[in-house]
């Protein structure tokens, strides 16, 4: 069980074990479809009742001349992910946030959650281990930059096998994490909403990409009265152990939830650093004001998420 107050402030690249891509891989992949050829085919088989109806779909609802407007800006602009590039052009809300969709659906293979090697999932678990009517005494905390679910997804299937409970009462269970996406969702998971949610799967239907499309949040503004960034910080301030992982330590999402402002000298910080550079690592900790030591850091850039935290696992308890 984790019983110190701990919070973990979850990226991207804690999700690559299980086949989600970086912000950078996912806006390569969009800007690989073939829009022309994908806009001709749906057009020639529009009455083809064989055809796929998804690529209608999305034209429908954003035309294909803002599909091909989208494609070329995004091409063309310095952002390194599709959602910092929305953040500056709002008018392709609904477009990114569909095509985001569209391709982050793909990912949900519920396989991939129980493959060995790098699975920090399970070893989390592992370190929350508790009778279940002792589970929600676990101290932990959540805050995800990620729209995929597979974290929650599991941790819900482990504690519903283990105990031999309900869906709705592991739910109920894990409910007491509070697992935060600042960014929104793709949808939520059925246990815990009847309305607006989707089965966790690779599935792609117009209905699943209404659901996740919606439950996606781009931040356009300033967010002083977002109710989930307040609450984080909250979070954050009544925290004794942090963790980064798989974070890329932008200066926007940084400056989002006041870090380091709000950090106490009280707090230890960890944060992994995996596959950076030494002096990308140097500029981290100046970021973070001094509070990731050098003996907690990976200053090698060689440890994964699963294996930075067995390397500090001591402090994860």
């Amino acid at each position: 069980m984790i019983e110190r107050r701990t919070v973990l402030i979850v990226g991207a690249g804690a999700s690559k074990p299980y086949g989600f891509p970086t912000g950078t891989e996912l806006k390569n992949e969009i800007l690989g479809i073939n829009m022309r050829r994908t806009i001709e085919i749906a057009n020639l088989k529009k009455h083809d009742a064989n055809y796929s109806p998804i690529w209608r779909y999305i034209f429908d609802t954003c035309g294909e001349r803002t599909v091909e407007s989208f494609l070329s800006s995004l091409s063309r602009s310095g952002r390194n992910s599709v959602d910092a590039f929305i953040e500056r052009r709002p008018e392709f809300t609904d477009i990114g946030k569909l095509l985001i969709s569209y391709q982050l659906i793909q990912y949900e293979n519920e396989e991939l959650l129980y493959r060995d090697g790098g699975n920090w999932y399970q070893y989390l678990y592992d370190k929350l281990d508790a009778s279940f009517e002792d589970f929600p005494k676990n101290n932990l905390s959540i805050i995800t930059y990620n729209y995929d679910r597979s974290l929650e997804h599991y941790l819900l299937m482990c504690l519903k096998n283990d105990y031999g409970v309900s869906e709705k009462t592991a739910a109920d269970a894990l409910r007491s994490l509070n697992i935060i996406h600042l960014h929104g969702t793709l949808g939520e998971l059925p246990a815990f909403s009847k309305t607006n949610s989707r089965k966790y799967e690779p599935r792609i239907t117009q209905e699943s990409l209404r659901v996740s499309s919606m439950n996606i949040k781009i931040i356009h503004e300033d967010i002083v009265d977002d109710q989930q960034f307040k609450k984080a910080k909250e979070l954050i301030l009544e925290a004794e152990i942090i963790w980064f992982l798989g974070f890329g330590y932008g200066r926007i999402n940084m400056e989002r939830l006041e870090l380091p402002l709000i950090l106490k000298k009280s707090q230890r910080v960890f944060g992994t650093t995996y596959t950076l550079k030494p002096g990308e690592i140097k500029t981290i900790r100046g970021l973070l004001g001094g509070y990731l030591k050098e003996q907690t850091t990976d200053m090698g850039g060689t440890l994964d998420t699963l294996n930075y935290l067995r390397n500090y696992a001591h402090y994860l308890k």
